[in-house]
């Protein structure tokens, strides 16, 4: 008796032949991931300091907003609607409670906040903060490209990529915990964050001109909608890059 086989468009294939065949599909899959080079082609040098061009970028506070889920009120706990009934009659809210000026309870009010503060699933940040954190354009860029190194440097972050290392490094922080890989397509410097399906960051830097960088970033993450934002900047002179920006400082991850 034969070997089960498997009909095929050329012939037959042997039920032995089947591991052999998901080698060679899994081999397929893993050079279809995004290839990052060491070197840039043609050459090219992002060193400089960058400041943001506002009026020529997205708007990417808007663009966050219209991303985050939506906030569902948070249902009273059992507990706290007993003890509300057994209060006596003069301290139990009247009406659902004191209106304010919109038309809610101080109750409703009291909910709204909660849910805006409340942490998301992915770190021990919410959701907006969790999002700006890596979709947001900082107002400032300091690129140190070296042969086999690039500095990248955004208001109070600081990161340094060997480019077209082919084993991701592992980051673990306030955001959680995600694989990071960094590299050169043509001319443009790409970094990815990935962590497994829950969050996919694409961030690239290019020069469109030798006084502009231009920077892209794709956000994706578990229930938030994919988030692209476009931005510009332009070279800073040395005097303006030492003056700084007025107003508060940004302030400091933890």
């Amino acid at each position: 008796m034969t070997a089960p086989q498997l009909a095929t468009r050329g012939g037959r294939i042997g039920v032995g032949q089947i591991p052999s065949l998901m080698i060679l599909v899994c081999c397929m899959a893993g050079c279809a991931a995004t290839r990052l080079d060491r070197q840039p082609q043609p050459a090219v040098d992002l060193s400089g300091h960058w400041i943001l061009d506002t009026l020529a970028s997205d708007d990417a506070s808007t663009l966050i907003r219209k991303a985050l889920p939506a906030q569902r009120p948070i249902r009273p706990s059992r507990a706290s609607d007993e003890s509300s009934a057994m209060a006596p009659p003069n301290t139990r809210q009247q009406g659902g409670g004191r209106r304010g000026s919109r038309g809610g309870s101080e109750a409703d009010s009291t909910q709204a906040e909660s849910m805006d503060n409340r942490p998301t699933a992915w770190g021990k940040v919410r959701p907006q903060d969790f999002v700006s954190a890596f979709a947001a354009p900082p107002s400032r860029l300091d690129l140190l490209q070296a042969p086999t190194q690039l500095h990248v440097a955004g208001d109070a972050r600081q990161r340094e990529f060997t480019p077209g290392d082919e084993a991701p490094f592992s980051v673990t922080d306030r955001y959680g915990s995600r694989k990071v890989r960094a590299g050169w397509q043509g001319r443009a410097f790409v970094i990815l964050s990935q962590d497994a399906s829950r969050l996919d960051v694409t961030e690239r830097y290019s020069l469109p001109s030798n006084d502009r960088l231009e920077f892209n970033v794709i956000f994706k993450a578990q229930s938030i909608k994919t988030v692209t934002i476009h931005a510009l900047y332009r070279r800073a002179a040395t005097a303006e890059w030492a003056m700084g920006i007025e107003g508060p400082p940004p302030p400091v991850p933890h």
